[in-house]
């Protein structure tokens, strides 16, 4: 029903609200709830899975982790998340470099440039918004 759906998408947001507040003072649990986030099948219905994977590669980087944070940003990309709107550029940069990868080779492979796709939405918002 729409009403237990709502509870439950209700639920996820509270879920991932209380994992970013345990981010200082109990890192072990929000590592948890943010990794039972996302095993979750419906997760996108409540809470953005790039902010969760955010969530964490912040974390391992205020940490000094910077392979866990790769980690995190690959998981990311692996599942077609685009980086840029979820992690800082300069963070990323600095993850990239800490790690040995070329923080450009991640950018393009991210397809994260304008009108690089060539699916053509962003022309025809641009068309709309000449005929206005």
């Amino acid at each position: 029903s729409k009403v237990s759906n709502l509870k439950q998408r209700i639920k996820l947001v509270e879920t991932y609200v209380r994992a970013r507040n345990l981010m200082q003072s109990n890192p072990g649990e929000m590592i948890q709830i943010c990794e039972s986030l996302l095993a979750q099948p419906n997760i996108e219905n409540a809470v953005r899975t790039g902010d969760v994977y955010a969530l964490l590669t912040e974390f391992y980087y205020e940490k000094d982790d910077m392979l866990k944070a790769m980690e995190m940003i690959d998981a990311m990309r692996a599942k077609g998340i685009i980086v840029g709107p979820y992690l800082d550029s300069k963070m990323v940069q600095t993850i990239c470099r800490a790690v040995g990868r070329d923080p450009q080779l991640l950018e393009t492979k991210a397809n994260d440039g304008p009108a690089e796709d060539d699916d053509g939405i962003g022309e025809e918002i641009e068309e709309d918004l000449d005929d206005a």
